[in-house]
């Protein structure tokens, strides 16, 4: 009996090796010529591990507006390029997609246990892109459509690299650009710029926990919070990161509500408009080692600023005007001479220091941070 199951583990463990080193790649095309007319095609006949790769060009029409697996299979266009490759439609995947434009989706596209790469998602008039568990970002660009820009539900998300640009409401209301529900994520090297939302124009942590990293959260806008909120029960670690010129009915900057919290550190939280930072009753924010323009109401929570907390024009090199919110535009690299990298704790914002100094200072900062100045 035991020999019997242990041939049958065997057979198994074979079946699935064999299945997995015969992995499947097929090659379609725009035209309908290739392995399938389209990806709906293709999309029915692969298994797991299988490759749909796109030639450049225009994916439109029956079959291809909306690209959809169950299966955990990699849909890539063969160039890398997503200004090359482009999908006029939507997409529901589990597996990997890498290098696509998404033209005005009718519906965000929408992701479940999967990877999204090097792609763009341009145009949507209800959002642009949803995350479902434990699903990752990596140089991802949503722009020009409705909100929200970037949903996160459960789970544990990962969004790195991205742009989230020029979003706004159009058919529907949404909470905020970039939306966590019950998930706990990481937001790192991302630039939110230039979004208007209900609520939030950058970052809402609703009963989540997320750490951002190296983020540039400027020119957005929203009813209660310009930049980022943590609310019921949310939590949220801001470090190295710019947040600035953005307009909120509350607090521009940051703002805490029903018993959230924000831990801000080596960060410039600033606003030539209005309120900077504001804590509901219930809740917090400790400030460390950063610029916080003044604070004119803190709000019923608690407000706690280190000693090494400053209030100094951080000298963005050509900020926007605050009044003009949302928009993308401006700098908001430092000038040599700012408050904000001259500090015995360390420099703050996401950045450094370019104006000023020459293109030598280009040297010292991460590609991710160098893309956010062309932008």
């Amino acid at each position: 009996m035991r020999l019997a199951s242990a041939i049958s583990f065997i057979a198994c463990v074979v079946l699935v090796a064999s299945r997995l080193a015969g992995a499947t790649t097929y090659h379609l095309n725009a035209d309908g010529t290739g392995d399938f007319p389209t990806i709906a095609d293709a999309a029915a006949v692969v298994v797991d591990g299988d490759v749909i790769l796109l030639a450049d060009g225009v994916y439109s029409g029956p079959g291809n507006t909306l690209a959809a697996s169950v299966r955990e299979v990699e849909l890539r266009s063969e160039s890398g390029r997503p200004g090359n490759c482009e999908i006029h439609g939507r997409a529901v995947w589990r597996g990997l997609i890498d290098g696509i434009r998404f033209v005005d989706p009718p519906v965000p596209v929408n992701l479940r246990n999967a990877t999204i790469r090097n792609c763009e998602i341009v145009g949507g008039p209800q959002g642009g892109l949803v995350m479902l568990y434990d699903c990752v970002a990596e140089n991802v660009s949503v722009r020009d459509g409705g909100q929200p820009a970037v949903e996160c539900y459960l789970g544990f998300p990962t969004i790195t690299g991205c742009t989230i640009e020029s979003n706004a409401p159009i058919a529907t209301s949404s909470f905020a650009t970039l939306n966590l529900h019950a998930a706990s994520g990481t937001i790192e090297n991302c630039r939110i710029a230039g979004n208007r939302a209900r609520y939030v124009g950058g970052i809402n942590a609703y009963r989540s926990t997320t750490s951002v990293r190296g983020c540039t959260i400027v020119g957005n806008e929203g009813d209660q919070a310009g930049g980022l909120r943590a609310g019921a029960e949310g939590q949220a670690s801001i470090e190295e990161c710019t947040i600035a010129n953005n307009r909120g009915g509350f607090a521009d900057g940051v703002l805490t509500d029903y018993l959230g919290s924000i831990a801000v550190s080596h960060s410039i939280v600033w606003s030539d408009c209005g309120n900077s930072t504001l804590a509901g009753n219930g809740s917090s924010i400790d400030i460390t080692c950063s610029d916080v323009s003044p604070i004119t109401d803190p709000g019923a929570g608690t407000i706690t600023l280190a000693a090494d907390v400053i209030s100094l024009d951080p000298l963005f090199c050509a900020p926007e005007d605050c009044l003009n919110a949302p928009t993308a535009g401006g700098t908001y690299t430092l000038d040599s001479g700012s408050p904000a990298v001259a500090q015995a704790c360390g420099a703050m914002g996401s950045l450094g220091v370019v104006c000023g100094t020459g293109v030598g200072e280009l040297d010292s900062l991460p590609w991710s941070r160098i893309k956010a100045l062309h932008r």
